[in-house]
């Protein structure tokens, strides 16, 4: 059973009065920014809003513009990563319309009575001195979910469920380009280990050639001293993830190596919780009264890159849809034309057949055992992350055992 992409919802028209940004419903900006944030790859983030209006309108608008900006901090905080967060700001970037007069305010997000503060805004050239780090997440991960959890909706089981394996994810040990290196470091360094932003000659900008880095990440769990002794708990499902999952991250020249590991690792959670979000979205189609024995597909990460740019944005699609499908997606969210052919679709590849049996399943040595274990669940769902082309397939299956 296929699930077909549901994960974009239609924005509203964009020919409506000015006057209306008073009556603008903040859920609906705070949903696009959350579909807008699934796009991202790591090092960028959603910083905040802007409105162009004429200097009136801004002038009476500005409660609604907090209230809109901690909605859209609300939705986007949900994810319980990284776990130090500490104070947040987010910022309102505000365009006269008749002047050009740009102003740019900070509210600390995490202080509900914060006041509007003034920040500065510079501009730079076109994002051609951001680098691409790249990252391939080899999984083979299992986890118990807690029978008490079952009553919980299909999104939060998952989340729960992988909530281990993000933070296997946080803790792990980076290697960037094969070597160790310290978080204080510059990402990117001439040959003489100084800085590799150029200099500048009179009357020319700096050049500066994007890089490609790769990055391995490897568990360290036997290595921490907050081993934990293991507990028994009754569990009502299993869930189970292996393969390879494709991250990436741009990062600037003057980036250090923790910030940059930190990105990617960001990313690489964001996409796995992504991918499960997106299928869990519809739960119409997890019923009881279906098959005990249902097959679920997640989608798989495709890339573009952003118009006059290095960077590139990511969409997902489910198997039997096309790259062409990615097209209307970042014409709606992101505002940019693309064609079907500059879309990065082998970065990752779906499961083959094979991969579609679950293990449990597949060691039934007789008919009759098989369905003895069919007969038990009472409902088995498998996902596929689509993993990197030439590799395994990553497989993800999810199976609710007996009462």
């Amino acid at each position: 059973m296929r699930k077909k992409k549901n994960h974009l919802k239609k924005s509203p028209k964009s020919n409506v009065p000015v006057g209306s940004l008073t009556t603008c419903d903040e859920k609906w900006v705070a949903q696009h920014a959350k579909q807008v944030t699934r796009m991202l790859p790591g090092g960028i983030e959603v910083l905040g809003i802007f409105v162009v209006a004429s200097s009136e309108v801004l002038k009476d608008i500005q409660p609604k513009l907090r209230q809109i900006l901690f909605a859209v901090s609300k939705t986007l905080n949900r994810l319980p990563f990284p776990p130090e967060k500490g104070s947040i700001n987010r910022t309102i970037l505000q365009i006269d319309q008749t002047t050009r007069k740009l102003t740019c305010r900070t509210f600390e997000v995490s202080d509900l009575r914060s006041e509007a503060k003034p920040a500065d805004l510079k501009f730079q050239p076109v994002a051609n001195r951001w680098h691409q780090v790249n990252c391939r997440l080899c999984l083979d991960w299992k986890v118990p979910v807690a029978i008490e959890t079952l009553t919980a909706s299909l999104t939060k089981q998952l989340q729960t469920g992988l909530h281990p394996l993000c933070i296997e994810i946080w803790n792990s040990l980076a290697l960037v380009d094969g070597k160790l290196r310290d978080d204080d470091d510059q990402l990117i360094s001439s040959p003489d280990g100084s800085s590799a932003t150029g200099k500048k000659s009179k009357g020319r900008q700096d050049v500066v050639v994007q890089e490609v880095v790769n990055i391995d990440l490897c568990t360290q769990t036997m290595l921490t001293k907050e081993f934990k002794q293991p507990m028994v708990a009754k569990c009502g499902a299993q869930l189970s993830l292996r393969g390879i999952v494709q991250g990436r991250a741009y990062l600037h020249s003057k980036t250090t190596v923790g910030a940059t590991v930190q990105a990617v690792k960001l990313d690489l959670i964001r996409t796995l919780l992504s991918r499960c979000e997106i299928v869990s979205e519809d739960e119409s189609i997890y019923e009881h009264e279906q098959d005990p024995a249902t097959v679920l597909e997640t989608p798989m990460r495709v890339f573009v890159r952003l118009p006059g740019t290095t960077v590139s944005v990511c969409d997902y699609i489910f198997n039997g849809e096309s790259s062409g499908d990615s097209v209307e997606p970042f014409k709606e969210l992101l505002g940019i034309t693309i064609e079907t052919d500059q879309i990065e679709s082998d970065c990752e590849s779906f499961p083959g057949d094979e991969d579609l049996q679950d293990e449990q399943l597949s060691r039934c040595s007789s008919q009759n055992e098989l369905d003895i274990v069919k007969e038990r669940a009472r409902s088995y769902l498998a996902p596929l992350l689509g993993g990197a082309a030439a590799v395994a397939a990553v497989v993800m299956s999810y199976l609710y055992m007996g009462e």
